[in-house]
């Protein structure tokens, strides 16, 4: 395939990274790559929220509330996606990585979408409503008894690592097919 010019916007940049980095996820792909992806998808898009309105991303809501310097909470917001992408400094440092941040990072990004009115894909959506699931004891009780009515489905806590990842692809699957069922 010869390569070809392609004009895109920073939104649709951000959404390409976000589909591919849940897509990585969900196929058990690299967390390293997956992390990459996240964290350039949520600067993109936490810089489109701030422009659009000062301080409004989730970003600088998450350096609001942190109770540490600003620069100290962005040096920590960007520890790893400045280690995966820059060795002028410290090049003979390890990283000690927790792969399940990847997991946060991609949710931030997903609900700044959504505060950017921008239209969510079917990865995302899936993706929502797995993080929903998953991680449902980090809402209220109300929060979660909606959830618990809304995704009756299986108990993705107890399964396995393998089986939760297949049963994000497989919502990815029913938001497709529920997607291409509304555009027809």
């Amino acid at each position: 395939m010869l390569p070809v010019m392609v004009t895109i916007s920073k939104s649709e940049v951000a959404v390409r990274q976000l589909d591919t980095a849940i897509k990585l996820l969900f196929n058990n792909g690299d967390p390293l790559s997956i992390r990459t992806l996240a964290g350039a998808a949520f600067n993109v898009l936490s810089d489109l929220a701030d422009a659009k309105s000062k301080n409004s991303s989730w970003r600088a809501r998450l350096i609001s509330d942190s109770g540490m310097s600003r620069g100290e909470a962005i040096a920590t917001l960007n520890n790893v996606q400045n280690f995966l992408k820059h060795a002028n400094q410290d090049p003979d440092t390890a990283l000690e990585f927790d792969e399940a941040e990847n997991h946060d990072v991609l949710f931030v990004a997903t609900l700044t979408c959504g505060d950017l009115n921008i239209p969510l894909s079917a990865s995302i959506q899936a993706f929502q409503v797995w993080f929903i699931i998953l991680y449902s004891e980090r809402f209220t009780s109300n929060g979660q008894a909606f959830i618990a009515e809304r995704f009756p489905g299986p108990d993705i806590k107890t399964m396995s690592t393998s089986e939760k990842l297949q049963y994000g692809n497989s919502l990815i699957e029913d938001a497709e097919t529920l997607l291409a069922n509304q555009q027809a």
